[in-house]
């Protein structure tokens, strides 16, 4: 009986302590989750490009040494402005539609990055239901008007095809890292590398390789990526190489965005 009694206690003790020690360990994890903040090209890295947030996490600017955008919302609409700061004047300008889901629907966009050939070009999205985005067409008034189509694969994008006046111009072909990834990076191939989501959220991967064929079905090239990451996982570095010869870098850097139930590390 004195045994049964002194296995009960000590099981009670042996309990409370796991329950305490565990207790311990949820109150020293905090939610954090970290946002792109700015990123930099090893073959121009005065051309650094980082942002600056309103308090919904909007991108509000993106800025270089050379050039400010900012992005305008209006209830259902965007402005995105585009300043030369070595001119010292606006060379973009685009006023956008948005749906109820805040991507674009249509938009119109002027530019005068050379003063004396101004071009206007109008935009159209479309989105298949799962609000991916599957094809944008633009109609320039002074030049060709080009399509570029998406074909996705378990959520990410696996195909981008360019059309010119209805003529194919070139495919672009992605390969995928498994491990999904709980933030954005820059969609190089969507509308203004897709800043505010602006044209829907996708499935985000570490790209391993792209494949470019040209228009008569020449392979234009192959991109191979390997990435070295922070202590937290985050891409820091993506270092792009055509056959084992590297051909950029690029630098991600990163602020924490706290109170953020996607991600939780455990303070030290």
């Amino acid at each position: 009986m004195r045994l049964c009694l002194l296995l009960v206690a000590i099981l009670a003790i042996t309990f409370i302590y796991v329950s305490c020690n565990k207790h311990t360990i949820q109150k020293s994890t905090v939610s954090v989750n970290k946002v792109l903040n700015s990123w930099s090209y090893s073959t121009n890295p005065q051309l650094r490009t980082e942002f600056n947030f309103n308090e919904a996490q909007k991108v509000t600017t993106e800025e270089t040494d050379s050039d400010i955008s900012s992005y305008d919302f209006i209830n259902d609409s965007v402005i995105i402005r585009e300043f030369s700061k070595e001119e010292k004047r606006y060379v973009y300008e685009f006023k956008g539609r948005l749906d109820n889901q805040n991507k674009l629907i249509s938009g119109t966009a002027t530019s005068s990055y050379i003063p004396n050939t101004p071009d206007t070009v109008h935009h159209v999205f479309e989105y298949d239901k799962e609000g991916h985005l599957i094809s944008e067409k633009r109609i320039s008034f002074s030049s060709d008007t080009f399509r570029i189509g998406y074909e996705y694969e378990d959520d990410v994008v696996r195909k981008v095809s360019t059309y010119t006046s209805g003529i194919l111009y070139n495919t672009k072909e992605f390969t995928y890292y498994d491990s999904d990834l709980s933030y954005d990076l820059p969609e190089e191939t969507k509308f203004r590398r897709n800043i505010n989501n602006l044209v829907g959220r996708s499935k985000q991967k570490l790209v391993k390789k792209v494949v470019s064929t040209g228009r008569n079905g020449k392979q234009k090239y192959i991109l191979n990526y390997e990435y070295q990451m922070d202590e937290n996982g985050y891409a820091s570095r993506m270092i792009s190489k055509k056959g084992k010869k590297v051909s950029g870098v690029t630098t991600f850097h990163y602020e924490p965005r706290l109170n953020d139930s996607k991600m939780s590390i455990v303070v030290k």
